[in-house]
């Protein structure tokens, strides 16, 4: 949720300056936040330690370790937009551990 939160930031102060992008990016986190069909998981012990083994093996974003611990852990499938570029070192162990789905795959 953070990650959403900073990069809609980011998007809409292109568009509109402060406090206006914070205001939007407020009302965009609070309507995943909220949505019925978005569950957010706590941060429990278990999930930072795997999201802290995930960063150390990989060296990737934190968000995508998170994300990445929480597949694992709820045997879900990751969504990523595309291969960011710390990402392809270790593109096929990434597929190997992880079910992982890129939207550049499909257009």
């Amino acid at each position: 949720m953070t990650e959403i939160y900073y990069v809609a930031e980011r998007v809409y102060r292109e568009v509109h300056a402060p406090p206006k992008s914070e205001k939007l990016a407020n009302k965009l986190y609070d309507f995943i936040y909220y949505h019925p069909f978005v569950e957010i998981k706590p941060l429990d012990y278990e999930l930072c330690l795997n999201a802290g083994i995930i960063k150390t093996k990989y060296n990737i974003a934190f968000s995508d370790c998170f994300l990445l611990a929480l597949s694992k852990k709820f045997d879900a499938i990751v969504l990523f937009k595309s291969v960011e570029s710390e990402m392809k070192l270790n593109i096929k162990e990434l597929y190997r551990h992880f079910n992982l789905k890129f939207l550049e795959n499909y257009s």
